[in-house]
């Protein structure tokens, strides 16, 4: 398999070389939630595109972008762009590497719920409905005093 560079071959791998592993124990809610992992991320500003399997519907992915950074310890910072409501997903495994190494992610627990709730995009097109209205209203309050 190692000649058919079907898998990596460590052997000739530098001593400097890593192999981490992320077990993500639990998560927040929201578009931009955290996934926090058991052990302190390693890895630079590696972002990275996680697959979370719908519970009840395994044909359901939805592909979240995420940032592995030392700088966050042990979370992981995710954006979720489709808007879910409180759905129940399992975190598909990841392996991932760049010049130092090897990582990996592999869910911990039974299930994350996620959840993106795109309310502000619905209250900003309220509000600009009403303004749009109280304006047309006052242009046609103005017209009628005119005559």
């Amino acid at each position: 398999m190692i000649e058919n560079n079907e898998i990596i071959d460590f052997s000739n791998a530098p001593t400097t070389f890593t192999l981490n592993k992320y077990y993500i124990e639990s998560s927040s809610k929201g578009c931009n939630f955290n996934l926090v992992s058991k052990n302190p991320i390693e890895e630079n500003n590696q972002n990275i595109i996680l697959n979370f399997i719908e519970k009840n519907n395994e044909n359901k992915k939805v592909n979240v972008i995420c940032t592995l950074s030392k700088k966050n310890k042990n979370n992981i910072p995710c954006s979720l762009t489709e808007e879910i409501i409180d759905k129940k997903y399992s975190l598909d495994s990841y392996i991932g590497s760049n010049e130092k190494g090897v990582f990996y992610l592999i869910q911990d627990k039974d299930d994350f719920e996620l959840s993106c709730h795109q309310e502000n995009s619905d209250k900003s097109k309220k509000m600009m409905y009403i303004t749009i209205g109280a304006v047309v209203g006052l242009i046609i309050i103005i017209i009628i005093f005119l005559f």
